[in-house]
């Protein structure tokens, strides 16, 4: 059984890794949810200048060293932020200072090993249960975990107010590759027969 674990996760993760080129190079989504900035050139620099370091920064947001403030400074601190955060806008900004190849080799090395990660657990999981399922229950199985994931995508929509565009569109790609992988994983990692 462990050969077939292997082999399910490693064919699995060459599914996923296949189906994320297609549906974020080759399908024009990835240009629908994440925009071009508008006056990006301009903004750039001023970002430089002013933010030390890759992180991610928050509008409004509040600072660690708040909480050690006096009670009463804290109340007021609590209450500007409350008073922002209601009139808005809100911005979360993932910031990289340091430029990078998008295509580099080591990227995308990165990437497989991911999904070889999680096609691993899947396959892991699916073993325990796999004595139990004929090839249709190990399928609904191994897509349940991909639903699992998919919905996951789905937190920063109530947690940081982010528009859906991305989180849908996230959740989506990640069901849809766990669908085009299920099957994989339900054929490979099976009972052994008598």
């Amino acid at each position: 059984m462990a050969l077939r674990i292997v082999a399910g996760a490693l064919l699995g993760a060459v599914v996923l890794f296949a189906w994320g080129a297609v549906f974020w190079m080759a399908l024009p989504f990835g240009f629908i949810a994440v925009k071009p900035l508008p006056g990006g050139e301009d903004l750039v620099p001023l970002l430089t200048e002013r933010l030390p370091a890759t992180g991610v920064y928050a509008y409004p947001a509040k600072s660690h060293e708040e909480r050690n403030l006096p009670e009463e400074e804290r109340e007021r601190h609590a209450q500007d932020f409350a008073a922002r955060y209601k009139a808005g806008p809100l911005l979360v900004l993932h910031y990289r200072r340091q430029g990078l190849d998008p295509m580099q080799p080591l990227l995308f090395a990165a990437g497989f090993l991911h999904f070889l990660a999680l096609t691993l657990l899947a396959a892991g999981l699916l073993a325990a249960a796999a004595h139990r399922l004929a090839f249709g229950g190990r399928f609904l199985f191994t897509a349940a975990i991909g639903l699992v994931i998919a919905l996951m995508d789905l937190s920063p929509l109530i947690w940081w107010h982010l528009p859906p565009d991305l989180p849908l569109l996230s959740a989506a790609y990640n069901l849809s590759g766990w669908l085009l992988a299920a099957p994989v994983l339900a054929w490979l990692v099976r009972p052994k027969k008598g």
